[in-house]
């Protein structure tokens, strides 16, 4: 089934011409823990340019473009076709690029979106046991300091709040549109 998603996907994106530049862009706007590293290997090894995460970098870049007025992903939209795990975190602070679907909508019309995600419990129990850290502070610890508190439940149900309320924007936008898909890893 994964396959024929690539195929497909390649035909949508690679149409008739083989120019690097007139290929439409793909948003994977699920969040972390939800397939994005295997979909970004999936995706290059199927000939996709992609970048995943990018140690920050993916995120920081498309808030900056943001707050200048520039494209979301100016600096990478020439560079990759395949947009995925967009996010951005310090010690104090956490940002998800793909709350950015709407200005990303405007910017690249011709790109396809793709929310992957999993079993909402599933899915948190996965952030839970993310113990990778990224510049001295586990995952947990980010939130932990964020929303000033130790205790566990009021981060999950603020993961679940954020997940809950991101799915209902992404469908109420994507609704009338033909350039979304789901797929629930």
């Amino acid at each position: 089934m994964t396959l024929k998603l690539v195929n497909r996907l390649q035909k949508i994106f690679h149409g008739h011409s083989s120019d690097a530049k007139s290929q439409r862009h793909i948003f994977v706007i699920g969040f972390n823990k939800t397939g994005t590293t295997s979909i970004h290997r999936l995706f290059k090894g199927n000939g996709f340019n992609s970048v995943h995460w990018d140690r920050n970098r993916l995120a920081k870049t498309m808030l900056k473009n943001c707050l200048n007025g520039k494209a979301v992903l100016h600096g990478y939209d020439k560079k990759y076709t395949v947009f995925c795990d967009m996010f951005y975190r310090n010690k104090k602070f956490f940002f998800e690029g793909n709350s950015l679907f709407r200005e990303l909508s405007v910017d690249y019309p011709d790109a396809l979106f793709l929310y992957n995600t999993r079993d909402i419990d599933s899915w948190v129990k996965s952030r839970l046991n993310h113990h990778r850290k990224e510049q001295g502070i586990p995952f947990l610890d980010v939130f932990k300091q964020m929303l000033n508190t130790e205790d566990h439940d009021e981060i999950v149900q603020y993961w679940k709040k954020t997940r809950t309320r991101f799915e209902a924007d992404i469908r109420e936008f994507f609704k009338d549109k033909n350039n979304f898909l789901e797929l629930d890893i």
